[in-house]
């Protein structure tokens, strides 16, 4: 991932130089964008089910005063990608209206470069040293301590997104020091990191919803709702070629959150 990022990042600033330094960053082409699950439309379903939260008034999107700044309104949608890659979605997630703060994470330095390449060429007027459209930030999510995240989101993110980092860890074969496999630390790993009521998505071309389930649902996560996708019949047995499911998670407090 780190070779795949320092090319999209070449083609990046090679394709966009001219931009930056004209103030027409916008007009850019070879911008390092992976269209994920492309195929199954994944991104925008996405994107209209946290749509469907917000109509529910699970989430925030907007502050409830059209006049007060985003940054002054404290119950705003924070946003925490989970392997961020390019911060794609984060930016289709502000191209949406989401105003809230936003966080990016990935283990690959050449990903938040270009992620952060990406946020000033669509913010070419910003001010050095000005407040960024969004955050992002190196981090390991399975390696490293949570203190870096924490100490800026002390209650931590109303949504935190995954789309294909567990399926990307899932499939290596190391194991930490009790032997066991990296992937099943995971949610012991992203659990601390959601907000209590907060929600915890996940999209996965490798595991089903069955799957996703049983290996999420715990006393702190339990299953809120899933995205539907076209579904294939093989062998007598029907499934989706993908899986988004929602998890959310529960008050400290033994309410259960609605």
């Amino acid at each position: 991932w780190d070779e795949h990022f320092f090319h999209q990042r070449k083609n990046f600033i090679e394709s966009n130089t001219a931009d930056l330094c004209n103030d027409d960053a916008s007009a850019t082409s070879h911008d390092g964008t992976i269209n994920w699950f492309a195929e199954y439309d994944a991104e925008n379903k996405v994107l209209r089910f946290l749509d469907q939260l917000a109509h529910e008034g699970l989430l925030h999107k907007t502050p409830e005063d059209p006049a007060m700044p985003p940054d002054e309104c404290l119950n705003l949608t924070k946003f925490l990608d989970l392997g961020t890659g390019n911060g794609h979605v984060l930016f289709a997630l502000r191209d949406k209206g989401w105003k809230g703060p936003m966080l990016g994470v990935d283990y690959s330095d050449q990903s938040i470069e270009l992620a952060c390449l990406k946020e000033m060429a669509r913010n070419p007027e910003r001010s050095p040293g000005g407040p960024l459209e969004v955050d992002f930030k190196q981090w390991d999510v399975i390696n490293e301590p949570y203190e870096p995240l924490k100490s800026t989101y002390v209650s931590g993110f109303d949504v935190v997104l995954d789309k294909g980092t567990f399926d990307a860890i899932s499939l290596s074969d190391a194991v930490d020091d009790r032997g066991r496999r990296i992937y099943l630390r995971y949610r012991e790993k992203v659990e601390p990191l959601i907000s209590e009521g907060g929600f915890f998505l996940i999209t996965s071309c490798n595991w089903t919803k069955s799957e996703l389930t049983r290996l999420f649902e715990s006393d702190q996560l339990k299953y809120h709702d899933s995205i539907s996708y076209p579904s294939f019949t093989f062998g007598g047995v029907q499934g989706q070629a993908i899986s988004s499911i929602c998890f959310i998670k529960r008050s400290s407090r033994g309410v259960e959150p609605q």
